[in-house]
């Protein structure tokens, strides 16, 4: 019998945002590191795996390896051979552009954002004031009038919002938080403030595609705090307790992915191996590498899962 695969790390890619805050850079990095990618199988920006069992091997690589063994019963073949999810950490100084996703069947996606860290001061915009028609948003793109138009929502640290396809979105100043989306980073831009990149031009808007892919009525916000989920994953948290053990599983359903948000989060397997997982790093557990237990401590992670193959 082969050995079970064990937890897969990978190397952070971490990409400079003219937003970026320089929370996430390493040390002596960049100052304006706005995106740190824990785990991606995006062409052209993939994170390779990490130590001697997976050589440097992408995602979709495992996957092609490994199938269900490493993704979960039936998950393989209903993500299509490829990995399915893209997740990042995100450090915004200034304010996000407002923008809109595509659905997943146009090859877009759905997100959950988890927050880490917040200010006073710190908000999100979800959606519209008030229902219009597509002209009308246009109408107002083109007066420089969307700001007027756009509902706001405080956020607080711990809490977790899920953005569909479609919703008209802005993260604002002072958030860095824990963004969890099917693998897409298709964006259409509908207002970035008249700020210019690096080279001093403006950032392209992209009008059309946006109301074509936008919800264009208010959000419908039903939930704060985790469990959150989505048609294709869940997120939830895991908090180790101080004096009791506790374990983590999928029953074969699916793979298991951790975030760490604070503390150290210990994991064995009741015999010999033992991983640690420090605020802000990932780790893939493949389907088959379940159950795991949580050590006593005071770690706590954001833990996604596939939903089960057959929804």
């Amino acid at each position: 019998m082969s050995r079970k695969l064990t937890p897969i790390r990978c190397t952070p890619q971490y990409y400079h945002k003219i937003w970026g805050g320089g929370r996430l850079a390493p040390t002596g990095g960049d100052q304006q590191v706005g995106e740190v990618w824990l785990l991606s199988a995006l062409a052209g920006q993939e994170t390779p795996t990490e130590g001697d069992d997976y050589e440097e091997a992408s995602l979709d690589a495992l996957v092609a390896r490994y199938g269900d063994r490493l993704l979960g019963q039936g998950q393989t073949a209903r993500c299509g051979g490829a990995f399915p999810l893209l997740i990042k950490l995100l450090d915004a100084a200034t304010d996000l552009s407002v923008q809109v996703h595509p659905s997943p069947q146009e090859g877009g996606k759905d997100e959950i954002w988890y927050f880490l860290e917040t200010e006073p001061t710190s908000r999100i915009c979800l959606g519209l004031t008030e229902p219009m028609s597509a002209d009308a948003l246009r109408d107002i793109t083109k007066r420089a009038t969307l700001m007027d138009y756009l509902h706001w929502e405080p956020v607080r640290t711990g809490e977790a919002i899920a953005l569909p396809a479609g919703t008209i979105h802005a993260l604002g100043a002072g958030t860095m938080l824990i963004e969890v989306q099917d693998t897409s980073d298709i964006t259409y831009r509908l207002y970035d403030y008249d700020r210019v990149d690096d080279e001093g031009s403006k950032r392209t808007l992209h009008i059309d595609e946006a109301l074509r892919s936008a919800t264009l009525e208010p959000h419908r916000l039903d939930a704060r705090h985790l469990p959150l989920g989505t048609p294709h994953f869940v997120c939830r948290e895991v908090t180790a307790k101080p004096e009791l053990s506790q374990t983590i599983t999928t029953d074969g359903a699916s793979c298991a992915i951790l975030v760490g948000i604070s503390g150290t989060l210990a994991l064995c397997d009741g015999e010999s191996e033992a991983w640690q997982l420090a605020p802000h790093e990932a780790l893939l557990i493949p389907a088959e590498t379940l159950p795991l237990s949580v050590a006593p401590g005071d770690g706590k992670a954001l833990m996604i899962t596939l939903t089960p193959a057959e929804l």
